[in-house]
């Protein structure tokens, strides 16, 4: 559940490889500049992340074709309990929709 990911009680990972796209609409725009990610300490982590606004339902395939807005390249020790990724906010305002494409993690693990 939402409550949960935001109580970090809950998390995600992906079924059968180390990839996982989280689509995200909002009911009005927004302007963001930042978002906070943590991750366990277990090889799981995301190596990397590319984001992509205002495309509503993409998939896999759109992937491809699409040029993310910003990417990352993370590092292990990236990720503590108050990890704040700053975007470049110029690019990030009047927000409607926002997938986030992680596309591999440290132990390139089926999760």
């Amino acid at each position: 559940s939402l409550t949960g990911f935001l109580n970090n009680t809950s998390s995600l990972e992906s079924d059968c490889d180390p990839q996982l796209l989280i689509n995200l609409c909002f009911t009005q725009p927004l302007n963001i500049h930042s978002f906070r990610l943590s991750a366990p300490d277990n090889g799981t982590a995301p190596a990397n992340v590319k984001l992509f606004t205002n495309r509503y339902h993409v998939d896999f395939d759109d992937l491809e074709e699409l040029t993310p807005i910003q990417e990352f390249n993370f590092g292990p020790s990236d990720f503590g309990p108050n990890s704040i990724v700053l975007l470049n906010y110029l690019k990030f305002q009047r927000t409607t929709a926002l997938a986030f494409f992680f596309e591999n993690n440290f132990g390139n693990e089926d999760r």
